[in-house]
């Protein structure tokens, strides 16, 4: 009897170990695609549809309170965002200007991951549904919709097999696990630098160095890599500096990826999803910037980590650091920025130099020749007034005019005793994350048209006679 016990019991366990699989098994992972290209959920069972109804419904009141949050703040332009997202047909709202400070928008920023991270939960139960049911298209469907919601969410991320790594975003877990032990605060040197490079700049590998302002993560050589960096956190503040009171930021860093071999940042410029640019760039969307650290590239890396990081300082200052998919969150993405004071606020920082012990800032270093040919086009300040992302890159004629114009826009406005300062900053401000229109110009830029007209043309001529 004990024996024919014993058997029963192996074969329970046996029928078990069928039903649901082996115990210790590794769940398999979702691919870490783009997130953001996977379509919506669309529910096909009655369990499904309830939690497809629940998520929609937590959505729903999530920006209602956010735009309650924003009309007591004073940022209006926002609230009208979030209540737009609830109508059937969504139009451009008819909103007042924001009055709201910096700390009103560091607050809505941080109710904003909130509200998003519990809609981002529901849809993570709708995948879990999914997932139980066997219906593995849902399932991805509802990861990724938690991951647009709120593309921070660590469940979600787990599910693809990534881990958080500061302000670096999410990588491969392996990766983070590997770069977490080969990370350090400051920029002291190893001990023994060539085993030091030996053993993580490389492809595949890498480490991080943390400054106040930024989180690197690089394959380069340990001192190249370092170089670069001892400059950045200078920038930083002399950027929020010129911001003054817009500057919302919170204290946490940028990433940056800096890249030993040609094969490593071509790929990081192929996900891109936009022009392929040789020296390197920050993408908005990410909140990221890469740079390569090999070849001809080094020779200019300073300049062009200024420009593209002035980009950045100035993107997490009036939008924050993104975390939706939902833009309103962040103010709308850089396909509507006034582009003529968003390059030109990055060329005038080019020249920055942290060690220099007075800074000789200028968004005319080699294009004075360039805006000297083209000064009748520099002139035409509608057409300048109106450009966006969408109109920047037509042609590689309409390049070279549109950074000519935005160069001597630049240094009209921040040079020299600036005059227009406060007026440029109010205007990157005012249209950072929205486009310009020339009837709103006085408005946006706090100074009358013809005066402001009559006073750049006279300088343009002037100065490029």
């Amino acid at each position: 009897m004990p024996a024919l016990r014993l058997i029963a019991a192996i074969f329970a366990l046996a029928l078990l170990a069928l039903a649901v699989g082996p115990v210790c098994a590794e769940e398999a992972k979702l691919a870490a695609e783009d997130f953001t290209q996977v379509p919506n959920p669309k529910p096909s069972s009655a369990r499904q549809r309830s939690l497809y109804a629940a998520a929609a419904e937590s959505f729903s009141a999530a920006n209602k309170a956010l735009a309650e949050f924003c009309g007591g703040r004073g940022l209006f332009e926002e609230g009208a965002y979030h209540a737009e997202l609830n109508k059937a047909k969504p139009g451009k709202p008819k909103v007042k200007t924001n009055t709201a400070k910096a700390a009103d928008y560091i607050a809505y920023r941080k109710l904003a991951r909130e509200k998003y991270a519990a809609v981002a939960d529901d849809w993570m139960a709708y995948a879990r549904a999914a997932q139980k049911e066997g219906d593995q298209e849902q399932y991805r469907a509802g990861v990724c919709q938690a991951l647009k919601t709120f593309s921070d969410h660590a469940t979600a991320r787990d599910a693809r097999g990534e881990a958080f790594l500061d302000a670096l975003g999410w990588l491969p877990a392996e990766r983070v696990k590997a770069l977490k032990e080969a990370s350090q605060e400051g920029l002291e040197p190893p001990a023994d630098p060539a085993a030091f490079d030996g053993r993580h700049a490389r492809p595949g590998a890498g480490y991080v160095l943390k400054t106040v302002h930024f989180a690197i993560v690089s394959t380069a050589p340990f001192e190249k890599t370092a170089r670069l960096a001892a400059g950045l956190d200078p920038l930083y503040d002399a950027v929020a500096a010129l911001l003054g009171e817009h500057a919302a930021l919170d204290g946490g860093r940028i990433g940056v990826f800096v890249y030993g071999t040609a094969a490593e940042f071509s790929r990081a410029n192929a996900d891109r999803q936009g022009a392929v640019w040789s020296g390197g760039f920050y993408r908005a969307r990410t909140g990221l910037a890469h740079f390569p650290m090999f070849g001809e590239a080094e020779r200019s890396a300073r300049l062009t980590a200024n420009h593209e990081l002035t980009h950045a300082v100035v993107d997490y200052a009036l939008r924050g650091r993104p975390f939706t998919a939902y833009d309103g969150a962040r103010g709308k993405q850089s396909q509507g920025a006034f582009f003529c004071a968003a390059e030109g606020v990055a060329m005038f920082f080019e020249p920055f130099d942290a060690k220099a012990a007075e800074q000789k800032l200028t968004a005319l270093a080699g294009r004075e020749n360039t805006i000297r040919a083209m000064k009748e086009q520099c002139r035409d300040l509608d057409a300048l007034f109106s450009l966006t992302a969408a109109a920047w890159a037509g042609d590689e004629a309409d390049t070279a005019r549109n950074y000519a114009a935005a160069a001597a826009f630049a240094e009209f406005c921040l040079a020299g005793e600036g005059k227009y300062r406060a007026n440029f900053v109010r205007l990157l401000v005012s249209h950072y994350g929205r486009e310009l229109s020339v009837t709103d110009f006085e408005s946006a830029f706090g100074a009358k048209r013809a005066e402001f007209d009559a006073a750049y043309r006279q300088w343009l001529d002037d100065r490029f006679k």
